[in-house]
């Protein structure tokens, strides 16, 4: 019996040969000259076992590189992304100096300081506070000028130093620097309402529309000229000191206060003397009914019910009289309001309604305010 030996691409051996059964002799892997059969080999004769052997042994040798390599391919980690660029660090000697030229007599000079300081960005915003507020009325009127650029195209850092800058100039005893800083917030009121309102959904807070619908602070169009409804509930985390963005909310109607949001009276104070148009801070139990409503000689006329809210559940329509919660009169929405705040999610209560001139009685399972 011969073995023809044939390199093959196809083989499972690693060595990538193919024995063929076909005589007696097993032809060496040496390609005879003018034959033009592809993968015919000829050439000395060698025994069966001597090239078994061989193959043996290629195919071994394959699979152990085999596994070698995907062993290290497996060790190999993946580089580590490079960690995000520190701010490099200013001295207090250069800011004061790049402050200082902005009052220089040549313009270019107090060009270039301006657009540096504009590059340093937040480090640089102390220092400019300083100088709007102490120094001449060039470096001031610069100054400012910086902290508005800072504000509106800054990050979130550089945007906030310099926001909370301005309106401490804004409230400042210059009145040259308070007046500017003052004109910078209005004329950018819309700007800064947008970003507050994103910083207090970013907090827990939640916005509505006058039907108790949330709203998309990121949709410009979900907004109008006016911020109907701002609540604060258990999902604000950002207690007292996250007020500060309220107080940036000049269009705001209604802020509702839910109990145990972590906001003192004290806090709320602040924000009804920042918001003179705010037309009333209303605190709230945490248990929600879901409808809105009236006075009325016999009781409260139900003038909106959220849809899928515990009224709505139970069936209350907008028109309906509600005389009685829980067994109490009810005599003003602001009753109905008393009643629901000693109230806790998840209690039921029954409700006594005129409707159409009939009496009727339902019952309601409270919710909690979302």
């Amino acid at each position: 019996m011969t073995l023809i030996v044939e390199r093959a691409s196809t083989s499972r051996c690693a060595g990538g040969f193919r024995v063929r059964a076909g005589g007696e002799r097993l032809d060496s892997p040496t390609r005879k000259r003018g034959d033009g059969r592809a993968g015919n080999l000829v050439g000395s004769t060698r025994s069966v076992s001597e090239w078994s052997r061989r193959l043996v042994r290629l195919c071994v040798m394959g699979g152990v590189l085999s596994g070698v390599l995907a062993t290290a391919g497996a060790q190999i980690n993946p580089i580590p992304p490079p960690p995000p660029k520190a701010r490099p660090k200013i001295s207090r000697t250069y800011l004061s100096r790049l402050v200082r030229q902005l009052g220089a007599r040549d313009y270019r000079q107090r060009e270039q300081a301006t657009e540096r300081l504009i590059g340093i960005g937040a480090p640089a915003v102390p220092e400019l506070e300083q100088a709007a507020h102490a120094g001449p009325l060039e470096t001031t009127t610069r100054a400012i000028a910086i902290l508005e650029t800072l504000y509106l195209t800054g990050d979130d850092e550089t945007s906030d130093a310099a926001e909370d800058a301005l309106e401490r100039l804004a409230d400042s005893e210059r009145q040259e620097a308070a007046a500017r800083a003052a004109e910078v917030l209005l004329s950018n009121q819309r700007f800064r309402e947008r970003r507050a309102l994103q910083r207090i959904v970013e907090l827990g807070g939640v916005v509505k529309d006058v039907l108790g619908e949330v709203l998309d602070v990121r949709d410009p169009d979900a907004l109008g000229r006016e911020i109907p409804i701002l609540q604060l509930g258990l999902s604000w985390r950002g207690g007292d000191e996250g007020l500060r963005h309220v107080k940036r909310l000049k269009s705001l109607q209604v802020l509702y206060v839910i109990t145990g949001c972590g906001v003192s009276d004290e806090a709320l104070d602040e924000v009804r003397r920042a918001l003179p148009r705010l037309k009333s801070i209303e605190r709230r139990g945490p248990a929600y009914f879901g409808v809105g409503g009236t006075e009325h000689e016999q009781g409260c006329v139900i003038t909106s019910v959220r849809a899928n809210s515990a009224a709505a559940r139970a069936g209350i329509a907008q028109g309906d009289v509600l005389l009685e919660f829980d067994g109490k009169k009810v005599k003003a929405f602001r009753d109905l309001v008393d009643l629901i705040s000693r109230k806790k999610p998840g209690d039921r209560v029954k409700v006594l309604l005129r409707r159409d001139g009939r009496l009727k009685t339902v019952e309601v399972v409270l919710d909690a305010w979302k």
